[in-house]
């Protein structure tokens, strides 16, 4: 039986998956899903959940430091969740939120 050639697809490319599965530490495919901040005044924390509708791939923590001393660069972390259970993305986020409050002066603010 001969092939079909379907115009609207001669220029169409297989793909060995769908949906593209993510790759660890990688932001090609990725969108701020939220930002969580905590800050004292002088220490700020910002955790960045990545991901694209329907999924988290991991979130980066930059951390700010403001004192005397200019130049303090950003300190920054990536928890991979490509390999996590949704159950185990929302216990790290409790569990990283709960450190934040018992840190001493510390507000938070979800976007």
């Amino acid at each position: 039986m001969p092939q079909l050639q379907i115009p609207c697809l001669e220029n169409s490319v297989s793909l060995p998956a769908w949906p593209i599965r993510p790759l660890p530490f990688t932001c090609s495919c990725c969108q701020i899903i939220s930002e969580i901040i905590h800050t004292n005044g002088s220490f700020t924390t910002k955790l960045e959940v990545h991901g694209r509708p329907g999924l988290i791939f991991h979130a980066v923590v930059i951390e700010n430091r403001y004192n005397a001393v200019c130049g303090i660069p950003p300190g920054h972390q990536m928890i991979d969740f490509c390999k996590k259970r949704i159950g185990n993305v929302k216990q790290f986020l409790q569990q990283y939120c709960d450190e934040r409050r018992q840190a001493a002066g510390s507000t938070c603010c979800v976007l």
